[in-house]
């Protein structure tokens, strides 16, 4: 773990090389061993952070760069706290990430041949005609085009790419700001007797309810394919 904001001793090259490059974007076991090497490696506890200098306003405040972007451990942490911050929060939140990035590819690469392919089947249509010995070929343009807008069009409704990128983002945006609200102690977490308990039911709401959605969705795209 960390001690005073460091990294632990006997720290391996594979950790040092997570840290630097955040997380893996890997499923399964794969993209949480990583989440823990990353916690391992990029925790920062509040001591560490009040021993840093706080410069003069007015001053341009730059975002880090890094991401996934420490993650802030109080001084007084307890061995629970800190195994479900670093096992399930962390490691959970990893995950929405990765496949939230994933699908966003996915989903824009799709969207990006259907706009391409609507715009080059009308273009073609328009200058056929012209030269026989061209026609051919431009028919055959047409159809093959006309197909890979009909493929992606309906590998799009079938895998809903861009429905699991905004469920996988939401579940990992909801996560984010349940530990900024547990950070600062505020909201929920303001007069709460037992603020650790609190932020563990609040955040199993979460990822049960992400579950839930995603198993919903699975058993329609499941529905769509028999039908």
């Amino acid at each position: 773990m960390v001690t005073n904001g460091s990294p632990r001793a006997g720290v391996t090259p594979r950790e040092r090389a997570v840290a630097r490059n955040g997380v893996t974007h890997t499923g399964g076991s794969n993209g949480k061993r990583a989440a823990r090497q990353y916690m391992r490696t990029r925790a920062v506890s509040a001591e560490t952070i009040r021993g840093q200098k706080t410069p003069r306003y007015p001053v341009v405040m730059e975002p880090s760069a890094i991401w996934p972007p420490p993650i802030y451990i109080r001084e007084n942490i307890g061995p629970q706290e800190r195994y479900y911050v670093e096992h399930r929060w962390f490691a959970q939140w990893a995950w929405y990430d990765a496949r939230a990035t994933f699908y966003k590819k996915r989903y824009q690469r799709i969207q990006l041949g259907i706009g391409i392919g609507a715009v080059a089947v009308p273009v073609l249509v328009g200058v056929s005609g012209f030269d026989p010995m061209t026609d051919t070929a431009l028919k055959i343009a047409t159809v093959v085009i006309s197909l890979m807008v009909a493929a992606l069009t309906a590998w799009e409704n079938v895998y809903k790419h861009g429905e699991n990128w905004r469920l996988f983002r939401a579940a990992a945006e909801d996560l984010s700001r349940e530990k900024s609200m547990y950070d600062m102690q505020a909201g929920p977490y303001l007069r709460a007797e037992q603020p650790f308990v609190r932020f563990v039911e609040r955040c199993e709401v979460i990822m049960a309810q992400q579950n839930g959605r995603w198993l919903q969705q699975y058993q329609q795209d499941e529905k769509t394919i028999s039908d």
